[in-house]
């Protein structure tokens, strides 16, 4: 993945964003009531009925000791159903549950008090070829709109980033029945295709009248972000979507023009009433670099990153590099009007949401 060299402090709009510590609060939702074993993803989104953390790949079942979920035996599992392995029950592809705090959450659950999915996949999307997996979200009314990526899991390939993007989608739900049911999606097409941005890493009111999202391009091997923008009422039909093309805003999706570079497809935007701007979230990299960018409008001019924390965890001895990735802020957590902020990511070998705590100046 492209990696963005950084400095080690960022004069943006006359201020100096410093940092003044760093608390690792360490792994969440280890001790949990549904023999959950490991998650990724980790985006929050604000609902009616509290704060919800919406996870990818969630692992069912038990771990063994000294042994990784991946390399079982020292052997990759590469792609095969994971109940295969070991005391490993299942797989959920994505899921979510609400956060009351570090030790109090609730799983969403199904009637037999199992965790459950909710971005459905159809009968073909068997998780050993094809996954559904979380992005961000935004409520709207009472409509929950979740955001997905599906991706294809390749044969070939080094375990664990032997996969593809096939396409990006909206989800339309309830906090009631949380079930969902996807947008334009017939399974084989969804609301952007594999060639356009994902429009599902961030999504934010403007409080401008606008919806925003933001997508990620692959693009020969170097990331791209673009921004997308759209009415509330409209955001179901994609024909009211308009794109930012560098100076306005286009309807036509050829015009586009990346607004951030090096991206991962994970991230996060929110409004920092502290530092009076917008605040970008994202890891640079997969070794453990969290980056932050500001800007005063959501389609910038975005500052260049600042390194906000460098993650260093020992080489696990397996035939895979380190990987530290989905870094992104929870906004709804920040304290002091967002000098503190809460950052989770995730490293590949714990695979669990690993929380930080980062004050600024």
């Amino acid at each position: 993945m492209e990696r963005i060299s950084l400095p080690s402090v960022l004069i943006f709009f006359s201020i100096m964003l410093k940092i003044l510590s760093v608390k690792d609060k360490g792994a969440l939702f280890v001790r949990n009531a549904h023999n959950m074993i490991g998650q990724d993803g980790a985006y929050s989104i604000p609902t009616d009925a509290g704060l919800l953390f919406f996870f990818g790949d969630t692992v069912i079942g038990k771990r063994t000791h000294g042994e990784s979920l991946w390399y079982p035996g020292g052997e990759a599992i590469q792609n095969e159903l994971m109940e295969k392995f070991g005391e490993i029950s299942g797989m959920v592809t994505n899921c979510g549950l609400l956060f009351k705090s570090e030790t109090q959450f609730d799983y969403i659950t199904d009637d037999l008090n199992r965790i459950k999915t909710l971005v459905p996949s159809f009968e073909h999307e068997s998780p050993d070829k094809w996954r559904v997996w979380c992005m961000h979200g935004i409520q709207l009314g009472e409509k929950l709109y979740l955001f997905y990526i599906k991706v294809k899991m390749l044969p070939q390939g080094t375990m664990p980033v032997n996969f593809s993007i096939a396409g990006a989608g909206i989800a339309v739900g309830d906090t009631e029945s949380w079930d969902f049911k996807r947008l334009n999606d017939d399974g084989d097409n969804a609301m952007w295709s594999a060639n356009e941005p994902a429009f599902s890493s961030a999504a934010l009111d403007g409080k401008d009248g606008w919806i925003y999202l933001y997508g990620v391009r692959n693009e020969g091997g170097n990331q791209r972000c673009y921004l997308t923008r759209v009415r509330p009422d409209g955001i179901e039909n994609r024909s009211n979507y308009t794109y930012w093309n560098g100076t306005n805003w286009s309807q036509d999706i050829n015009d586009i023009k990346p607004i951030l570079f090096g991206m991962p497809n994970e991230m996060s935007v929110s409004w920092n009433d502290h530092l009076n701007c917008w605040l970008a979230v994202y890891s640079n990299g997969t070794d453990g670099e969290i980056v932050g960018c500001t800007a005063q409008n959501p389609e910038g001019p975005w500052s260049e990153p600042v390194l906000l924390h460098k993650v260093n965890v020992p080489h696990h001895g397996l035939p895979y590099p380190v990987l530290i990735y989905a870094a992104k802020e929870h906004p709804k957590l920040a304290k002091q009007n967002g000098k503190t902020l809460w950052i989770t990511y995730i490293e590949f070998e714990e695979y669990y949401p690993h929380l930080l705590e980062i004050e600024i100046e």
